[in-house]
């Protein structure tokens, strides 16, 4: 009987052996199945995630596209011929100093907008823009332009349309303080409802921080003061208001903004008087903001 068993497991062990060989084949292919499903999966997440950065990326050149494209050819107004490029480079130098993506969501407040040519390119990235203009024939420009938006007309020399509550994440205050005779009372306002503000004016070629020189100005013309009355104070009148008044300030000292005539980089010499296109700009915040 001994014999008769030995016999059949004789026969029947290399089945066996052939059959864990088997065994171990198929749960080899399992592991390298499930290996190649893996890095399957793997790289469907890679695709689609690089997929999803390439949309990003046509996007985000959309707007630049968008931007670009409107600045360079503008709907023919007045505020073409020298403030086309002068205006491309300060709005470049903006959105560099924030990032684009900062802009989304924010409420901006643009002062003395003209057309609201600046502000229109915060709204490409994404942004609520309120429009402020002096002169009515600009304002109802920018309201045909923009119907969704807020606009204001307002004199900015004594005048602040806005709730004691509403504040802006950004105030953008350029080419605006030297048409304007009490300019003070703008910068005031301006401090007091927002933690962000884009300073921008022609000055005075002084290191003298209590000079302010009053010219005269064609109360007619387009761009000019309202009234008949600017005024360009030393690069240090305004820094120190800004120091008294608790903000800190950033001011661009290099070429980035220059353009035609329009100069940023230029020496005091202490002559006390102006020219056109003698300019400073800062980005001012205030003091909390700072330390972040």
């Amino acid at each position: 009987m001994r014999e008769f068993f030995q016999k059949i497991y004789y026969y029947l062990s290399p089945t066996r052996r052939g059959i864990l060989q088997i065994e171990r084949v198929q749960n080899k292919l399992i592991s390298e199945n499930k290996q190649i499903y893996l890095g399957i999966e793997h790289l469907t997440e890679e695709a689609e995630l690089l997929s999803a950065n390439i949309n990003n990326s046509l996007e985000l050149l959309n707007k630049r596209l968008e931007v670009l494209e409107y600045n360079i050819k503008p709907a023919p107004n007045r505020f073409s011929n020298h403030y086309e490029l002068w205006r491309i480079r300060r709005i470049a130098t903006i959105v560099d100093y924030y990032g684009e993506k900062w802009f989304q969501g924010k409420k901006i407040l643009e002062l003395g907008c003209g057309y609201g040519d600046i502000g229109h390119v915060f709204i490409t990235l994404g942004a609520e823009v309120v429009f402020a203009e002096g002169r009515a024939d600009n304002c109802d420009i920018v309201k045909k332009r923009f119907p969704n938006n807020r606009v204001y007309q307002m004199n900015c020399e004594n005048e602040w349309p806005f709730p004691d509550n509403e504040d802006f994440d950004l105030i953008i205050h350029m080419g605006l303080l030297y048409h304007l005779d009490n300019f003070e009372f703008s910068l005031m306002k301006c401090i007091g409802h927002t933690e962000n503000l884009i300073l921008e004016t022609e000055v005075c070629d002084s290191s003298d921080p209590n000079l302010v020189l009053k010219p005269d100005e064609d109360s007619e013309g387009y761009d000019q003061a309202m009234f008949g009355k600017g005024s360009r104070p030393s690069g240090p009148y305004i820094e120190s208001y800004l120091k008294r008044h608790n903000w800190c300030y950033e001011r661009v000292s290099d070429s980035r903004c220059n353009a035609l005539f329009h100069t940023y980089d230029w020496t005091v010499k202490n002559t006390n008087t102006w020219r056109d296109g003698l300019r400073r700009l800062w980005f001012c915040k205030a003091k909390l903001l700072c330390y972040l």
